[in-house]
C-alpha cells in the first residue's frame, strides 16, 4: 500500500467531508461521531455552519442530547451554560463569573456545492484554514454514491482507485481525479479506526447537455459501484 492508505487509520489531520449541506438545519442540534468521537453542528440565523466537541467541558453532558439552540447560542441540557457560536460560554444561569476553561472546541468549516467540509486538527495541529479547496469550490460537485466502509476494504479500493482510475492525493481525506473537463472526488472520512464514511462526486463542464450530464453519472455511478465490489465493499 502507499503512503496515503498507510495513512488512513492515524486519523491524519486535514480536510475531510463531513456532512451533506441539507442535513444542517438552523436552530437544530445534530450529532455527528468521527475520529472515534462525537462533534455537535447547527446552523446560525447568518447560514453559517459550526462545529463543536459534543462535549460540554462543565460536567461532560453530550450537548447533542438534549441540547438546543436559541437566538444563536446552544444550551447545555445539565446546568444551562449558554455558548455563542465561537465557542465561548457567554452565560451561566446561576452564576456572574465565566471560568476560563468554560469553552467548546470548535473547528474550521467550508460549505461548498452542498457539502459540508471540516479542518479535523488533533492535538490542535498546525494547520492554516485558507488550506486550498478551490478545486472543490470553483466546480459544482454532484453526489454519485456514499456508504461506510471497513478499513481492509478501503485500503483495496484507494490502491485500485489510484492504479486504476488515476486518482491522486488531493487533502487529508479527498482523493481528486480529472480526466478531460471532468472531476471526481473520493471522500473517506473516519468513524473510528475500523469503519469510514465514503462517497464519490463528479464535477463537470456546465455547458454540457443535461442528457450528456445524465449519461456520465450513470456511467461513473456504475465504475465507482464495480469498484466497491471490487474491494469486498458491497
Amino acid at each position: 500500500m502507499d503512503n496515503h492508505a498507510n495513512q488512513l487509520n492515524q486519523h491524519a489531520a486535514g480536510w475531510y467531508q463531513f456532512a451533506l449541506s441539507a442535513n444542517i438545519k438552523k436552530d437544530k442540534v445534530s450529532t455527528f461521531n468521527y475520529f472515534d468521537t462525537s462533534f455537535v453542528c447547527y446552523r446560525s440565523s447568518d447560514n453559517r455552519v459550526n462545529i463543536f466537541d459534543a462535549y460540554c467541558p462543565h460536567m461532560g453532558a453530550h450537548l447533542g442530547i438534549g441540547g438546543k439552540i436559541e437566538n444563536d447560542l446552544l444550551i447545555c441540557p445539565f446546568h444551562g451554560w449558554k455558548y455563542s457560536s465561537a465557542g465561548d460560554c457567554v452565560q451561566i444561569p446561576y452564576c456572574s463569573h465565566i471560568p476560563k476553561r468554560a469553552r467548546l472546541r470548535g473547528y474550521p468549516v467550508k460549505e461548498l456545492n452542498s457539502f459540508i467540509y471540516i479542518l479535523y486538527q488533533p492535538n490542535t495541529a498546525d494547520i492554516s484554514a485558507d488550506d486550498d479547496l478551490s478545486i472543490i469550490a470553483e466546480n459544482r460537485f454532484m453526489k454519485l454514491i456514499s456508504t461506510q466502509i471497513k478499513l481492509p476494504a478501503l485500503e483495496k479500493l484507494i490502491a485500485w482507485a489510484k492504479s486504476d482510475y488515476d486518482f491522486h492525493p488531493y487533502e487529508a481525506g479527498l482523493l481528486l481525479r480529472k480526466f478531460q473537463n471532468i472531476y471526481c472526488l473520493l471522500a473517506t472520512t473516519p468513524i473510528n479506526k475500523d469503519t469510514y464514511t465514503l462517497s464519490f462526486s463528479f464535477a463537470a463542464d456546465l455547458a454540457c447537455h443535461p442528457l450528456q450530464l445524465f449519461s456520465l453519472k450513470i456511467r461513473l455511478r456504475q465504475q465507482y459501484k464495480f469498484l466497491l465490489k471490487q474491494a469486498g465493499a458491497i
